[in-house]
């Protein structure tokens, strides 16, 4: 323990007029303590939310894949049999034509579109489609919250691997306090020039350390995290108005 940590925990202790859940509360106040354990504490509970939100996702896209690979078949084949039966309407309308030819019109209209087989399967492979790939977006980002709680935990176990200027860019950067790239980054610093120059510092950090230590660890996913920041940041510049 440093002198300067002990001799103020010890002139804090000594004070007759605080009880002791008075110090403990003093000395959290004064190293911050309190507030980054209430935070961490959150944040795993945050973690538990994500890892049921994976296993519901992945359930979802397991049932997906049933649809694909043992329904749309079926449905396909169902279909083969509807557009038999579309035919075979059809048929027997141009038979009658002559009776009542608006008639007959307005029956071959009503008979395509309710048998339309092909407008029917096209509609369920785009919802497929678009599902799979909304579950599939999911399961990447929560996969990408929880590499970031992991290395959260390795930064606050990590015991003066960092500085203080580091751990005070790490922990929003991991998403300590929030999500959003606001949260994540310093306020203004939301551009290509900033999070890419940051992002090299951290490949430099990861490729000068050992692998498998905790220092290589948390730069890996700082990395990692900065690129993800950064593909936001130009997706956001493109679509920007001129």
């Amino acid at each position: 323990m440093k002198w300067a940590v002990f001799t103020t925990i010890a002139r804090v202790a000594a004070d007759g007029g605080l009880s002791l859940d008075e110090v403990v509360g003093r000395l959290e106040e004064i190293t911050g303590f309190g507030v980054l354990s209430e935070i961490l504490n959150r944040h795993f509970i945050e973690r538990g939310h994500i890892l049921r939100c994976r296993r519901i996702a992945a359930d979802a896209r397991e049932a997906l894949g049933e649809i694909r690979y043992s329904h749309l078949p079926k449905l396909r084949k169902d279909m083969r049999k509807e557009k038999a039966r579309l035919d075979r309407f059809l048929a027997f309308i141009n038979r009658v034509r002559g009776g009542d030819a608006e008639t007959a019109l307005e029956l071959e209209g009503f008979v395509r579109e309710s048998l339309d087989a092909d407008r029917r399967i096209a509609e369920v492979e785009r919802l497929h489609a678009e599902l799979d790939a909304e579950l599939g977006g999911l399961l990447i980002e929560l996969v990408e919250y929880t590499e970031d709680f992991e290395a959260l935990q390795k930064l606050e176990a990590s015991d003066g691997v960092f500085t203080e200027a580091e751990l005070a860019e790490l922990r929003p950067l991991l998403g300590l306090y929030g999500g959003e790239v606001a949260k994540r980054i310093l306020p203004g610093a939301a551009n290509a020039e900033y999070v890419g120059w940051r992002q090299m510092h951290w490949a430099r950090v990861m490729a000068e350390s050992e692998s498998g230590t905790i220092e290589h660890s948390v730069a890996d996913r700082a990395y990692t995290r900065y690129g993800l920041i950064l593909d936001e940041v130009l997706d956001a510049s493109s679509i920007e108005p001129a």
